[in-house]
């Protein structure tokens, strides 16, 4: 197991956010729904479900930022800037992930394009 990194000045053991997200999500009645607080993050279920529970000790910014921002939280001072709508909420993630899928699809076509492209012009090296 690997060995836990304590400093001086910060003795927590798991870092306080994490307790912070777990209010949050209570406070809109998610607590035990994590996969619907993972839809509209779009995070993976077991994120969010590992935070809760306490298994997470410390989270990436960005996954903290993808929640809390999901539920309508800023982070200066975590102000609830606007009430969660769960159902429009998911509907929006649902049409993000389907936009993401969309330009997976069309990714490698438009790299290779843009080889094409570059190499027509003459530069070799490019892209």
């Amino acid at each position: 197991m690997a060995e836990v990194k304590i400093y001086r000045t910060y003795e927590h053991y798991r870092d306080p956010v994490c307790d912070e997200v777990k209010e949050m999500i209570q406070k809109e009645n998610l607590l035990k729904k994590p996969s619907i607080v993972a839809a509209i993050a779009t995070t993976s279920r077991q994120t969010v479900a590992r935070l809760v529970d306490g298994i997470t000790r410390r989270p990436h910014y960005a996954t903290i930022m993808a929640i809390t921002g999901s539920l309508g939280y800023h982070p200066k001072g975590w102000t609830h800037a606007e009430k969660l709508n769960v159902q429009d909420a998911l509907k929006a993630a649902k049409k993000w992930r389907e936009r993401q899928e969309e330009k997976k699809k069309t990714a490698k076509a438009r790299l290779i394009a843009a080889r094409k492209a570059v190499r027509a012009n003459g530069d070799k090296h490019a892209v």
